[in-house]
């Protein structure tokens, strides 16, 4: 047994073990090199410092090693031993008595270093802090003595601007330790002294001032909760971003870039709840947009004092970028920040804008971009009723029920009047991206887009694919004022609460007033027309080529009840406002039109028999109620002056016409069969007198078309033997010129003859003369004959031709004539009657003999 409890225990260099005396209750300390035997009197034991007590273990778990910390490094021992023992820590290679400890006391103690612990000893190592630009550390005061006694004793580096040195690597990125430089107070200006030091309270290092510290005794590192980290991150901001920090007393501190933000010892920054960032981008604004902040503090700003409670309305106009101040506190709805401008893009559109201050709503009309000044200013919206919504959109009733229904669902329980505020009924701009991607542009999410931007500014890259234009889609259908638009040839008639009136006749688009509404009409209908029959009810009045039906029963003078149905055609005139208000004095103007009409026609029936009512029932009634016709110009009509309505035709079908009683009924039918069978038997006599009449004029017709033929014909005749005669009479003379001319010649060579012959030249020249002289008497009497042939054209040629006796001349000119014979295949004699063929020459050269007879007598 005692072999068993007697146990040898080997510690190397930089270990060593606690070891508890049963006997005495005191714990020593072994420390190595050195070899120990743990006796039954004794046992292994470590501190449990959660229990604070000491627990026995094993002897393979009772051996510690060292507490180390290298030059970078520091130790954070509990319990210290006292000040000014010999024996701050066992040493080595010996079993150590307890020494008395400063129990409940840290101290910190900078590397490099190497110790045991002492029992109840406690030692944590922490690295060095490093810090850069933008970190802090948060450093405690855990011991204000300790604290200031021990302050110039903080190892600490001062922050220096990067540079570079041999090697390429910077000053601050150097591998070597920071060496443990002793700092006095306010050296450098790195870490100034505190003027006082309190337990709790807490310093803040910089980044921009430290590179790297340890903290001396009585100060302790504070660590975030979050990451365990003792090194925290500043916040650094860049153009347009700013941060918020709130300090334990409750007053806030704004910060905007570029720059580095360290928080002070007693404040922590306020996150954006939208993006979990202590940073948030400054609101841009333009003249669009803006911000409505409610100021809580006096302050000045230029030469102005703005006083607490104000209310501030800042745009574009004022500043393009809003940056938060502790004077302000932006006023939102809901989650949004910025106010941005309604689009109102049509003429024919509007949005109603509520005086906050006064009370009145007015209507703001299109197209532009308004921006309300929340202030004074708040854009609501009009609901409507149920009544209200069938009435003035009947092609569209179940979309708008819904939008409206919608509406005052939200309205429950949170507004008297019936309007929205601006922040739930704003319609909200949406940016389209590719692939049908939707986003709301809000002043938050575009803050952010913004930041992203900034952030990416930095970089550069070329697309792969075309970029998008940025496209708007708006949507004021039933956002804005409240609109309707009557179609051609309607009319409507708007009332406000003051009881004003005004007729807008369409096409045209109509916005309402927030307190204007349409008159309600109601129509008759079915036939004959009663109110007990259902009401049209609508608020828009047909003004042109409106059709009433009804079905009447009159009584004639021979007391005959006669019952149709009639077709009045109406319209509404007048031109001034006066005369078109008028169009909605009668709210049922179908029965006030048909009890009228009622009443007059009866009057009329009562002054006509069956048989003539029954016949001329649409000629009577038009001529009695909308005047007789006169040539040219339309009826009169029929107009009443209560509500400008006017009659301008009336339609009986005749089919429609019937007679109740049977006896008079049948009397008349038989009456117009009979007339109907003579009207017949005339028609038929007419059909066939029209016919002869037609046929014998034709007749006479064709005659007179072929006697102009004839006419033609002979015309025709004359004018081609007088062309032929003027052609033969040109070939004669051609003919004597030649013969002259050949004549001439000779008697030119007579001349030349030889004196020798001149008895023969003149004989012959005699000979020659007497022949000249006869011929020239023949061609004289040739050319007498074809003169004389022109002239017979008239009625007596045949005389003038049977009076010229000289054979000669016929021959010749028959003799002229045989070209055109032998070109028709026949004699001269056949060529000329046929040329004169129906003139009173035809046959007169039927008696001359042949040319060759005539040559031979």
């Amino acid at each position: 047994m005692e072999e068993s409890r007697s146990r040898d225990l080997l510690l190397p260099h930089k270990t060593f073990a606690w070891v508890l005396d049963n006997s005495t209750g005191h714990v020593s300390t072994e420390v190595g090199p050195r070899q120990l035997t743990v006796s039954e009197n004794s046992r292994p034991v470590k501190w449990n410092p959660e229990k604070r007590l000491h627990e026995e273990v094993s002897l393979t778990d009772v051996v510690q090693s060292f507490v180390e910390a290298n030059q970078s490094e520091y130790v954070v021992l509990s319990n210290p031993a006292e000040g000014g023992s010999k024996e701050e820590h066992p040493p080595e290679g010996a079993a150590n008595k307890l020494p008395s400890l400063e129990n409940g006391r840290m101290v910190n103690i900078p590397g490099p270093i190497s110790f045991a612990l002492w029992p109840t000893q406690v030692a944590t190592t922490i690295p060095g802090h490093e810090l850069r630009f933008n970190q802090y550390l948060v450093l405690q005061v855990v011991d204000a003595d300790a604290a200031e006694s021990n302050w110039d004793k903080i190892v600490v580096k001062p922050q220096m601007e990067t540079s570079t040195v041999d090697g390429g690597e910077s000053e601050e990125g150097s591998s070597e330790a920071p060496k443990h430089t002793p700092l006095t107070e306010g050296a450098s200006g790195a870490l100034e002294r505190p003027t006082s030091f309190a337990v709790g309270q807490r310093i803040i290092v910089r980044g921009d001032q430290v590179s790297f510290i340890i903290p001396p005794t009585g100060l302790h590192a504070v660590n975030d909760d979050k990451d365990n980290n003792y090194v925290r991150d500043a916040v650094t901001l860049e153009d347009l971003e700013h941060c918020t920090l709130i300090d334990e007393n409750g007053t806030r501190r704004y910060e905007h870039g570029p720059m580095v933000v360290f928080p002070r010892p007693t404040e922590t920054f306020v996150k954006d709840p939208r993006t979990e960032e202590p940073k948030s981008t400054a609101i841009p604004l333009t003249k669009i947009s803006g911000v409505y902040v409610q100021v809580i503090s006096d302050y000045k700003e230029g030469d102005r004092t703005v006083k607490a409670g104000e209310e501030l309305f800042l745009t574009g106009n004022n500043q393009p970028f809003y940056f938060p101040r502790k004077e302000h506190r932006i006023l939102t709805y809901g989650d949004q920040e910025v106010h941005h401008a309604v689009a109102i893009p049509n003429a024919g559109e509007g949005r109603y804008v509520l005086g906050r201050l006064e009370g009145p709503v007015d209507l703001m009309r299109g197209p532009k971009m308004f921006l309300p000044d929340p202030r004074t200013h708040v854009i609501i919206r009009r609901v409507l009723s149920d009544n209200q919504i069938e009435l003035m959109y009947p092609g569209n009733v179940q979309e708008v029920l819904a939008v409206n229904r919608q509406l005052r669902s939200l309205l429950k329980g949170k507004l008297e009047n019936a309007h929205l505020e601006s922040a739930e009924v704003l319609n909200t701009y949406t940016d389209a991206f590719r692939g049908g991607e939707e986003s709301e542009w809000r002043g938050g999410e575009h803050s952010e887009r913004l930041a992203q931007g900034i952030q990416s500014s930095e970089r550069m890259a070329r697309g792969m694919e075309h970029t998008p234009l940025r496209e708007i889609i708006l949507d004021t259908k039933y956002d804005g004022a409240v609109k309707v638009e009557p179609w051609p040839s309607y009319a409507i008639l708007v009332v406000n609460a003051k009881g004003d009136r005004r007729v807008e006749v369409g096409p045209k688009p109509v916005l309402l007033e927030y307190d204007e509404s349409l008159a309600e009409l109601g129509f008759s209908k079915g036939t004959p027309k009663s109110t007990g029959n259902g009401l049209i009810r609508t608020v828009y009045l047909k003004i042109d080529g409106n059709t009433v039906s009804d079905e009447l029963m009159v009584e004639t003078r021979d007391r005959v009840k006669v019952r149709f149905m009639i077709s009045y055609r109406v319209n509404f005139v007048g031109d001034t406002a006066e005369e078109q208000e008028k169009w909605f004095a009668v709210a049922n103007y179908t029965q006030f039109l048909a009890d009228h009409m009622r009443s007059m026609i009866g009057a009329i029936a009562r002054q006509h028999t069956i048989e003539s009512f029954y016949q001329n029932a649409p000629a009577i009634l038009r001529d009695a109620v909308l005047g007789e016709h006169v040539d040219g110009e339309n009826r009169r009509g029929y107009t009443f002056r209560e509500n400008n309505m006017k009659v301008y035709d009336l339609v009986i079908p005749p089919e429609k016409l019937i007679i109740d009683e049977g006896s008079v009924a049948n009397l008349l039918r038989a009456a117009m069969e009979n007339s109907v069978r003579q009207s017949i038997e005339i028609g038929e006599k007419e059909s066939e007198l029209d016919f002869v009449q037609r046929r014998e004029d034709f007749e006479r017709k064709i005659v007179g078309e072929l006697d102009v033929t004839d006419r033609a014909k002979h015309d025709i005749g004359l004018a081609v033997a007088q062309r032929e005669l003027e052609l033969n009479l040109k070939r004669v003379k051609r003919e004597v010129d030649v013969e002259t001319a050949q004549l001439t010649a000779r008697r030119e060579k007579q001349k030349d003859l030889d004196e020798v012959n001149t008895a023969e030249i003149a004989r012959q020249q005699a000979c020659d003369k007497q022949e000249i002289t006869t011929q020239r008497e023949r061609s004289g009497i040739e050319i007498e004959a074809v003169t004389k042939r022109l002239e017979a054209i008239q009625p007596d040629l045949i005389a003038a031709l049977q009076a010229f006796g000289n054979k000669e001349l016929a021959a010749k000119a028959l003799e002229s004539m045989a070209p055109m014979a032998l070109l028709g295949g026949s004699s001269v004699a056949d060529v000329v009657n046929r040329m004169l063929t129906g003139t009173p020459f035809e046959g007169i050269f039927k008696t001359l003999k042949p040319l060759e007879s005539q040559q031979t007598e």
